[in-house]
């Protein structure tokens, strides 16, 4: 079985988000700003279409 690359980056920002979530409704931190959101989101959609480019340039994108 083969995964995206990215499966790690984006599992550990899911577990990341999970906590925050968890500590946050405990007001154990404060909000997270909306740029930080915003940077965290931007980057993650930059290097998804990046290993599309890439896979695709390469010819290894998977079968449909």
């Amino acid at each position: 079985m083969v995964f995206h690359p990215l499966v790690i980056l984006i599992s550990i920002q899911a577990i990341g988000a999970w906590v925050w979530y968890l500590l946050r409704r405990k007001g154990r931190v404060k909000p997270m700003s909306q740029l930080t959101l915003t940077l965290i989101l931007a980057t993650t959609g930059v290097a998804l279409i990046l290993v599309w480019i890439v896979r695709l340039v390469s010819g290894s994108l998977p079968a449909v």
